[in-house]
């Protein structure tokens, strides 16, 4: 999976350009797709920097939220009558008919009843990973799925974080497994604070351990008991401050459903970013359980910019590195001189 982050800029896409985005478009992705395949679309698609450049070459401003949200637009109605790829989804209340569209395109593309319900699922799973396993402050708005006829997939969407104004794009290629790092990177223009990383390998007790609460009858019977207050521990009765509200019928459901295992918990309807939350804090608190808390983003800007985006350059920091590599060349290039010496 990779992401892009980029920033909020108001106003919207007039339809003097729109309408040229979709045939430039079109006629980009059939070139691609008789010169290659739909799957080298697919996967081009997939990678943040050529969908960035797409954009770009569109007419769409190049560090927009809206570039993802246009352009994808743009795209979906440039394939729309294909039989080989095709886009679902969309923003807002698009993105909520992304089932019921995967079930109408699956059917032109050939696709079995088996591997439409599946990418239905993977479609909700991948958006609950983002929003509530991985909570890094950005809420998602925007989901698309992008299917070809082999049954492969690309998602992309997009997050928003209202105190920082920036959007957060998330774009994920025909994963097979969804937790355990399955972000292979993230450029980011800060590294965020407070995260919730439940998709981490460093969580993965964390995680069995909210599976174990939701589906013990005498943990659950007390919490129901219990709906109007904060979480207690039930051994030592020392009460958990959480601030956020509980859904309490999301665990209701959960209980009767006994999930088997983390995805299966998140895809609980009514599920919420709050409530794994709280299942989060009692594994940590009670049961002892390690939880990541780093922004799994890998890539950030080092200094700062010369513009002061994201931030004014910081030259002492810049300063403190030239000597800390200078220092370091230096004895590593005294080492090597001292091994050749000792040889002769």
């Amino acid at each position: 999976m990779y992401v892009v982050d980029l920033p909020l800029h108001k106003g919207k896409c007039p339809a003097w350009l729109f309408q040229r985005m979709i045939k430039l478009s079109k006629i980009v992705c059939d070139r691609i797709i008789e010169e290659y395949s739909e799957k080298i679309l697919l996967e081009r698609l997939s990678n943040p920097i050529f969908l960035q450049a797409l954009g770009c070459l569109l007419g769409f401003d190049w560090h927009s939220s809206g570039l993802t949200t246009v352009t994808l637009a743009a795209l979906k109605e440039a394939l729309k009558f294909r039989n080989d790829i095709t886009i679902v989804g969309g923003k807002g209340r698009y993105a909520l008919k992304t089932p019921e569209e995967i079930s109408s395109v699956g059917k032109r593309l050939g696709l079995s009843y088996k591997r439409i319900e599946e990418l239905k699922r993977i479609s909700r799973l991948v958006s609950r990973i983002d929003n509530l396993a991985l909570q890094d402050g950005y809420d998602l708005y925007h989901h698309c799925m992008i299917i070809i006829r082999s049954g492969e997939w690309c998602i992309i969407q997009q997050g928003m974080n209202l105190k920082s104004m920036l959007a957060r794009r998330y774009h994920w290629y025909n994963k097979k497994f969804f937790l355990n790092d399955p972000h292979d990177f993230i450029i980011s223009y800060k590294i965020e604070d407070n995260v919730l990383n439940l998709t981490s390998k460093r969580s993965q007790d964390a995680r069995k351990t909210c599976v174990d609460i939701v589906k013990d009858r005498e943990y659950f019977r007390y919490l129901s008991d219990n709906s109007n207050l904060n979480l207690y521990n039930i051994f030592s009765r020392k009460k958990i401050v959480f601030k956020h509200k509980i859904n309490w019928k999301a665990l209701e459901r959960a209980y009767e459903l006994q999930p088997k295992n983390f995805e299966e918990l998140l895809l609980v309807k009514g599920m919420d970013k709050y409530t794994i939350r709280a299942l989060a804090l009692i594994a940590e608190i009670i049961y002892n359980e390690n939880i990541d808390k780093e922004d799994p983003a890998k890539y950030s800007f080092a200094f700062g910019g010369k513009d002061g985006v994201p931030y004014k350059i910081k030259k002492e920091r810049i300063d403190y590195t030239i000597k800390l590599l200078t220092e370091y060349i230096d004895k590593n290039t005294l080492r090597k001189i001292y091994k050749i010496t000792n040889r002769y």
